[in-house]
């Protein structure tokens, strides 16, 4: 089969020697055209008309933005995408090893032993999934034995998840405190800096996360979300990209048993301590602050 490497950045060059030992690799690109510099390097002006001469497309760049582009601008079937990292991972599925950005899924780890919730007590929900397995706090989740509902404004991560997350279920959509039917989500060329927020966007300018596209996508309130997933879930984990103290601020608790909280707090009006004064007054500890994350758990 011909394959075509796209994305020539440190994940390709980490891996060069295995891309070439298990792939027949007849083209390289990457959309900053000065990492192409070998022979069978293709330019962006020549894509259109090369790209179907090839069996197989292996990602080496952030899925999301990269898998979204290939299918929408190129019309290339998603059965013909392979993702570099989860064909990496296909040969250590037995060992344990963490995803999360800053090991975010260690910690869960810890904190539901200490509560006692084994894999097939959790039934997650992951607001603002992005790529389903890398840098994802909930993948080492799934590989454990646990189940839930992931949810993503970029429709290419219900994609993705079909390839390594057939267990779980995909909603597209952004969250927010109230539905209110579709908004524009600004897409940039690093999935991770999109956001509802155009402003939000342009504070990562200095990142080349120019060519902003932009999706139409329903916006559906966090306790109707909630009321969607067939299973209760009691593991929240929100990365919303600026809407995320809407978001926990709006929670029905009485409704909604929550084991465990983790949140972004970058955006928080007020800080990380008036996330910490109302979640206590909601019944709930602080386990952990990685980075940006804080993670509660309900007492009792």
């Amino acid at each position: 089969m011909k394959v075509l490497v796209w994305g020539l950045d440190k994940d390709y060059r980490d891996n060069k020697e295995w891309i070439e030992k298990n792939y027949d690799v007849e083209g390289y690109y990457d959309s900053n055209e000065s990492k192409i510099v070998m022979k069978k390097g293709i330019h962006k002006k020549d894509l259109q008309d090369r790209i179907n001469e090839f069996d197989l497309i292996l990602v080496a760049g952030d899925p999301p933005s990269i898998v979204g582009e290939i299918v929408d601008n190129y019309n290339v079937p998603i059965e013909k995408i392979r993702v570099l990292f989860y064909e990496l991972l296909k040969d250590d599925e037995e060992e344990i090893t963490f995803f999360g950005e800053n090991s975010e899924d260690a910690v869960l780890l810890l904190l539901f032993e200490k509560l006692g919730l084994t894999m097939d007590k959790i039934s997650y929900l992951e607001i603002g999934t992005n790529d389903p397995v890398r840098h994802n706090n909930s993948f080492l989740l799934s590989r454990l034995g646990a189940r839930g509902v992931l949810v993503d404004p970029f429709p290419t991560v219900g994609e993705l998840a079909k390839k390594v997350r057939q267990n779980d279920r995909f909603i597209n959509c952004v969250v927010s405190d109230k539905s209110k039917g579709n908004v524009t989500f600004y897409a940039c060329a690093s999935s991770a800096f999109s956001s509802l927020n155009f402003e939000h966007h342009k504070q990562y300018e200095d990142k080349r996360l120019s060519n902003v596209r932009e999706i139409s996508v329903p916006m559906i309130g966090i306790n109707e979300l909630i009321d969607m997933c067939e299973v209760k879930p009691n593991v929240l984990l929100c990365d919303a990209e600026g809407e995320d103290e809407k978001i926990i601020r709006a929670i029905d608790y009485t409704k909604n048993q929550i084991s465990v909280i983790m949140v972004e707090t970058d955006h928080f009006d007020k800080g990380k301590e008036s996330l910490y004064t109302f979640l206590k007054d909601k019944g709930y500890a602080l386990f952990s602050r990685i980075k940006q994350n804080d993670i509660y758990y309900k007492k009792g």
